[in-house]
Order: C-alpha cells, then sequence, then structure tokens
C-alpha cells in the first residue's frame, strides 16, 4: 500500500489511503489524512482547514466543499485526479494555463518573466540563467559585446553599442594606451603607448606638436624653434645645417637660411657661414672695387671690351654708369640724318640710290624709319599702270598685253595663252614645232611639263666598270629621278635613248637600258615601245613598257620605275 503526495496551492499534503485505492473518486473521511504544515513541515491527524481544501468561493476563498463558484476555476477535490499543466484549465497551485509555452506563460504553468530561468521564445527570450550570466545579459538576450546591455560577468567594463567617449568598441573602458583607438574620446592613435606615429597622449606624432617622442626620433620638441630645439625637434646645435635664428643663428654650415651677397647689399660674389654659425661676407663684392664682378657689366673705364657697334648701334663712345652698367648716351643709331655703318640711308639721305638701281623702272625711293630703302614709290612692269618705258601694263597676262609689258604678238617667244596661243617659239616659221599661227605643228603632249635628265653618268659612253656608281630609276635614285614622268634627255646625257644595248655597267649602272625598237615621227604622235635591260649575256633580261613622242626638235619618254636594281635608263647622242 502506497502513500501519495498531493499538492495545493502551497500546501502539501500526505494522503495515507485507508483503503485500496490511492485519492479516491469519493470524499474522503476526515481521519484519512495527515495534514502537513506548510511552515515548520510537521504533520498532525485531523481533516485539512477550509484554507487547503482546494475549494474556492466567489471571493477565492477555499472551502471544503469541492464546488466551483462562477471564477472558473476548477477544484479537483470531487473527482480525486491531479491538475494537469497544458490543458487549457488553471488547476491546482497553477498560476497560468495556456496549452504551452506562450508569451504570459511558461510551459510549467508559471508566468513568464525574464529572470525565473526558463527560456520562453514566445515572449522573445533567447536566453534565461535565472539572471544576468556570462553568456546572458539581465534582459535575457544572449551577452554580446556592442549590445548596449552592460554585463560584467561577461567580462565586459561598459557597453555604449559602439564607440563612444568612455567606452571602446571592445567594451573596454576609454583609455589612452589601451592600444584601442577610439575617435570618438579624441583618440588620433593608440599604440598601447609612443610609437613611431602616436604620441603617448594618443595624438599623431609630428615634429612640432610639442611632445617629444624619442621613439619618432625626436629630441625634443617646443612646438617650433627655440633656444634649445630646432624647428626639425633636434637640440640645438651649430653645424647640424639647421639655421635657428632664435638661438642667435645667422646660417649653418652650407644652409644660408635663403641669405645672398645682394641681400646684404652687395652687387654679387659667394656668401658663405663660418665656425660660429654668423654669415661670412669675406666673398662678396660690388660695384667701385675696380673688376668687373659677375652682374657688372663694367667698372670704371674698363667696359670689358664693349662697344656702341657691339650693342645695336651704329657707332659712338660707349661709357659706365655708377652702377657697373653700359651707358649707350654717346652712342648713335639710324634717325641722325647720317649714313653710318650698317644703314642703307638715313632720313632723306639715300646716298645716291635710285629705283632703277633696284630692279625697277623708276619712280622714286624713300628711306624708313629703320634706315632702309622704301621702295613703295617706285614703279615697275605688272602694277596695272603703264609707266614710262612699258608699251602696256593690264598687271599680268590678257589677251593684248604680255607679262613683260609688251603687246601680245605671235613669234614674240612668249606662249600668251589669254591671247589664244598653244605655242610660241620666237619666229614665224610655219613648218617648225609651232607654226606661223602659234598653233603646235606637234603632238599637244610635247607641249606639256616634262623632267629633264642631264647627268652625265646617265650617257652611255659613261661605265666605271663593276663596283662603281650604281644608281637605279626606282626610288630617289640620282636626284633627278621622280618616279613615272614623261622625261627629256638633254644636256650630257644625251638627246635621246639609244636602240641598241649598251655594255654591262654603261650608264652608271649594273643593267643599262635602251630602247628595242625605232623612234617615231612626228606625224606618229605618241607611241608605245620596249626598253629592254641588258644584263647577263642577255640584252633584254628584264624589260618594261613606256610611250615615246617626237617633239620634231627633241623626245619624250614616258617613263615608269624600273623594278629591280640596279637598272637605269640610258642616254645617247642623236646619231
Amino acid at each position: 500500500m502506497r502513500s501519495r503526495l498531493c499538492t495545493f496551492g502551497t500546501h502539501y499534503v500526505l494522503l495515507v489511503p485507508l483503503v485500496l485505492a490511492a485519492c479516491r473518486a469519493t470524499p474522503p473521511n476526515a481521519g484519512d489524512y495527515l495534514n502537513s504544515d506548510t511552515q515548520d513541515g510537521t504533520t498532525s491527524p485531523g481533516p485539512l482547514d477550509s484554507s487547503t481544501s482546494g475549494a474556492e468561493d466567489t471571493t477565492g476563498t477555499s472551502d471544503t466543499t469541492g464546488a466551483s463558484d462562477t471564477s472558473g476555476t476548477s477544484d479537483t477535490s470531487d473527482t480525486g485526479l491531479e491538475p494537469q499543466c497544458g490543458n487549457g484549465i488553471v488547476e491546482g497551485d497553477e498560476q497560468c494555463d495556456d496549452e504551452g509555452e506562450s508569451s504570459e506563460c511558461n510551459d510549467d504553468c508559471t508566468p513568464s518573466m525574464c529572470g525565473d530561468g526558463l527560456v520562453n521564445e514566445a515572449a522573445a527570450e533567447q536566453c534565461d540563467d535565472g539572471g544576468k550570466s556570462a553568456s546572458c545579459d539581465v534582459d535575457c538576450t544572449p551577452a554580446v559585446c556592442g549590445d548596449g546591455t552592460f554585463n560584467a560577468l561577461a567580462g565586459e567594463e561598459c557597453d555604449d553599442a559602439g564607440w563612444s567617449g568612455a567606452c571602446d568598441l571592445d567594451c573596454t573602458v576609454v583609455s589612452c594606451g589601451d592600444g584601442v583607438t577610439n575617435m570618438v574620446a579624441n583618440e588620433v592613435c593608440d599604440d598601447a603607448g609612443e610609437s613611431v606615429t602616436c604620441n603617448s597622449d594618443c595624438t599623431a606624432a609630428m615634429c612640432g606638436d610639442g611632445v617629444t617622442n624619442v621613439t619618432a626620433g625626436e629630441e625634443c620638441d617646443d612646438m617650433g624653434p627655440s633656444l634649445g630645439c630646432d624647428e626639425d625637434c633636434t637640440v640645438v646645435e651649430c653645424g647640424d645645417a639647421t639655421v635657428n635664428a632664435i638661438a642667435g643663428e645667422q646660417c649653418d654650415g652650407m644652409n644660408l637660411g635663403g641669405a645672398t651677397c645682394l641681400g646684404e647689399g652687395y652687387d654679387g660674389g659667394t656668401l658663405a657661414c663660418d665656425a660660429a654659425c654668423m654669415l661670412d661676407l669675406a666673398g662678396c663684392h660690388e660695384c667701385g672695387d675696380g673688376v668687373i664682378n659677375p652682374g657688372e657689366q663694367c667698372e670704371g673705364a674698363d667696359l670689358g671690351g664693349a662697344t656702341c657697334l657691339g650693342e645695336g648701334y651704329d657707332g659712338g663712345t660707349l661709357a659706365c654708369d655708377a652702377a657697373c652698367m653700359l651707358d649707350p648716351a654717346g652712342c648713335y643709331e639710324c634717325g641722325d640724318g647720317v649714313i653710318d655703318p650698317g644703314e642703307q640711308c638715313d632720313g632723306a639721305v639715300v646716298g645716291g640710290a635710285t629705283c632703277q638701281a633696284l630692279g625697277f623702272d623708276g619712280g622714286g625711293l624713300a628711306c624708313d624709319a629703320d634706315c632702309n630703302f622704301d621702295a613703295s614709290g617706285c614703279y615697275a612692269c605688272g602694277d596695272g599702270a603703264v609707266d614710262p618705258g612699258e608699251q602696256c601694263d593690264d598687271a599680268g597676262e590678257s589677251a593684248t598685253c604680255d607679262p613683260d609689258c609688251t603687246p601680245a604678238e605671235c613669234g614674240d617667244g612668249f606662249v600668251n595663252a589669254t591671247a589664244g596661243e598653244a605655242c610660241d617659239d620666237g619666229n614665224l616659221i610655219d613648218n617648225d614645232a609651232c607654226s606661223n599661227a602659234c598653233e603646235p605643228n606637234v603632238d599637244p603632249q610635247c607641249l606639256q611639263p616634262y623632267v629633264e635628265l642631264s647627268l652625265a653618268d646617265r650617257h652611255v659612253s659613261f661605265n666605271d666598270g663593276d663596283g662603281g656608281i650604281e644608281y637605279c630609276d626606282n626610288g630617289a635614285g640620282d636626284g633627278q629621278w621622280q618616279g613615272l614622268a614623261w622625261y627629256r634627255f638633254t644636256g650630257a646625257a644625251g638627246t635621246l635613248m639609244p636602240e641598241s644595248a649598251p655594255p654591262l655597267y654603261a650608264c652608271g649602272t649594273d643593267a643599262p637600258g635602251w630602247l628595242n625598237g625605232v623612234h617615231p615621227g612626228v606625224e606618229d604622235g605618241v607611241v608605245p615601245r620596249q626598253v629592254c635591260f641588258h644584263w647577263s649575256g642577255n640584252t633584254c633580261l628584264w624589260s618594261t613598257n613606256v610611250q615615246v613622242v617626237n617633239c620634231s626638235d627633241f623626245y619624250l619618254y614616258s617613263l615608269p620605275n624600273t623594278g629591280p636594281c640596279q637598272l637605269r635608263y640610258c642616254g645617247a647622242d642623236a646619231p
């Protein structure tokens, strides 16, 4: 036979059954229970008083009737069943019952409360260690540095949800020298003490900041030059190449502090610094010491070889002023009425020069402001005015006037296209290249521009053998060759191309070119021909097509680039 302990509210009742069933369904007798006092834990026989019967009246007071009042609270004394947490009915000692965990009730039917040791996720609890712990804050959120909740058990000294003037990002109290740079707390740097870049007061290491940082190489720092400290934060010492005027230094070694001989009232020279860091003026010089020093043009009567002519004047006497600079007051120049050396004229004086002497036909010559001839008053053929000695002047070629200011006439030797002349050979012979009507008796190509080939080394008689001159009519060549064009052989080169193969190395090349065919007559006009190049025992190893025209007194050839080198077109004399 077992005894059973049932709970009712905050009292415990030890039920000792006197019959076969425990916690019987029928109302028990008072003598069946031992009453256990909740204060001292002692038991005494007798029935429970009304405060522990589990029944409640309408005011919440329990009695032993087992009846339920209108409050909705269930009493199990009538049924003999134990209260069941989670059935949605507040029974026995349950303080709440929401059929499981809710935002107001834990799953053990106690009210949800942060700090009760139960994690209630429905109540938004992420943890609950019955108070603050190393892993859980007092507000039942995980202990995390930066969450804004100070948790000393988690090792936090502070927590301001990030940087603040009193708290670092790692939840330690701000302290210059802690190795954490807190700019909100006005720290520029924090290297856990003095470093090359950071002062011990957490400001950036900088010479001139008033903080001596030995690690950064500073010997002193007085926020600038002082009696004991240079501006580069080294101790004042003459010979350290730093000029400290506050310490009485004018210079230091090669450092003159910007001082110069000129700045010290001299004209020039080399300023130095003595062993006491004072300026040494011994190397400076000034005007009047009898020597032409750098920066001086002269010294007294010594002009250093300078003259008026050398200074751009026409002549005169050059002097030296009190500042040792050249004084050209005694020099003369254009405009004084005298034609001095270097002048063509001066004022109205032109030295007997005339317009005719300058190549004009006449007019009045003058002198400009630079003492040069002014020929604007002279006249010449082509100015549009018929001046003395001119027969006409149309300011250029016209139908009636040639450019030389003579009347346009066929046979005068000048081709006046405006007057309808196609040619003009200076005579009125009708059966030569140009008729007495100034019409050509030859192919029109003869009247077009052409290039002259006149070098003696192009003649078929020129042959300096293998390894001599080796011109090639392909590219720049001999300076006369211009690529595909109409050419005329003239002068020392001959008057036409040979009609038989020249020997090797003739004509200033290796493979000389010759006309493989006869020259045309005037009446034939422009005809095609072949030019062959003689080489390696073959008089026509290479060939090219050309054009030839007979211009009565000479021949013209349309010649292309030869291609291979060394090939060249030969000239010869007329048979």
